[in-house]
């Protein structure tokens, strides 16, 4: 596997070179990931959800991302390269849980046509898209989430399903963390509207190679349904469009300038300590509550953590798990049950402010 994937590798760098991909940097957390792009996946801009700071170009990238649509000329050869890929049986959990005994991790989502490809060895990851007009909307707001948990987690990082709320004054944040309906997009887009900052609301980096655990943003968008209390609560937002699927409208950070603190504009903050963990729940309505991740916040805080996060990604779950109980172990975490409407958001952001 390891000389196939320096051959794709090569190959791949050889197709770039010749259909004359588009190269542009992006900044996740304290890594650069290197696009490049053909022209049909170029019209998708995937770099829009994150920070639009301006990037130095590097030589040597965390990863190189080759994203490339199948209607585009290089798309025969392309096919060619990944066809031993797709013939092959997918992996299943319990071959993915160690990352050391699957540093190259496949993933085929055939109703979309999607093949996504990372190499750990090679730094390299592939997303071939079969049908842009298949694309879930998920890939356009979150775009490459799995290439980014995978290499987070190569470097003792960790992409966490959470939202975050900043203290822009102390620059330290509390993590909010929960199943899908716990309350994170809401409450995160509150705290913005009362002048706070975030890290974001569905996915933020976790840097726990030093003493103090760090929170780094990663995308700049913040998405909410209709029925959100939230809804219309967005001061420091900018609308950018509807998801299809889901009905939420997707928000971007607003502004594009940065301060002294390393702060994004005036609602997304590139990086703080993390002052302590909320494992989310609505006190009264939970009906959009994933009930497979719905595990006790009060008895479990690291699982709570740890069963959303696999769910959204279920790669190197050994890993995650290993890395999710080291940042309960280093941070404090309190159960936070959170009233419907913007009274319960406004109690629920008073003691949450009682963290920072």
């Amino acid at each position: 596997m390891r000389q196939a994937n320096e051959d794709l590798s090569a190959a791949l760098d050889r197709q770039a070179a010749r259909h004359s991909f588009r190269s542009r940097f992006v900044k996740v957390g304290p890594f650069t990931i290197r696009l490049r792009t053909d022209s049909n996946a170029d019209q998708l801009a995937l770099e829009t959800a994150f920070d639009p700071s301006p990037v130095r170009a590097q030589d040597k990238p965390d990863l190189t991302v080759y994203v490339a649509c199948a209607s585009d000329r290089s798309a025969s050869v392309l096919r060619s390269l990944l066809e031993p890929l797709v013939s092959t049986a997918p992996s299943g959990l319990k071959g993915l849980a160690d990352r050391a005994a699957a540093p190259c991790v496949v993933m085929h989502d055939r109703p979309h046509q999607l093949l996504k490809l990372f190499d750990a060895k090679s730094a390299t990851a592939v997303l071939f898209i079969g049908d842009p007009d298949l694309l879930p909307g998920w890939e356009r707001f979150s775009p490459l989430k799995e290439f980014i948990h995978l290499l987070a987690l190569s470097h003792d990082c960790l992409l966490l399903h959470a939202g975050s709320v900043v203290d822009k004054e102390r620059h330290r944040s509390v993590l909010l963390v929960g199943p899908g309906g716990a309350g994170k997009s809401s409450l995160t887009a509150f705290a913005v509207h009362q002048g706070m900052r975030t890290h974001g609301d569905d996915y933020v980096l976790v840097d726990l190679r030093a003493a103090q655990p760090r929170c780094w943003a990663i995308y700049r968008t913040l998405k909410l349904h209709p029925s959100s209390p939230a809804a219309g609560l967005t001061r420091g937002l900018e609308r950018w469009q509807v998801d299809a699927l889901s009905q939420k409208t997707v928000y971007l950070g607003a502004g594009d300038g940065s301060d002294a603190s390393g702060a994004s504009g005036d609602s997304f903050a590139a990086q703080t300590d993390i002052a302590g963990i909320c494992g989310l729940t609505q006190r009264v309505s939970t009906s959009g509550m994933d009930d497979r991740a719905h595990v006790d916040p009060n008895k479990n805080p690291y699982v709570y953590s740890y069963m959303s996060t696999i769910q959204q990604i279920p790669y190197w779950v050994g890993s995650t798990l290993q890395l999710t109980r080291q940042l309960h172990q280093a941070v404090g975490y309190r159960a936070l049950s959170v009233d419907d409407g913007v009274g319960g958001m406004t109690d629920a952001l008073r003691r949450i402010r009682a963290l920072l």
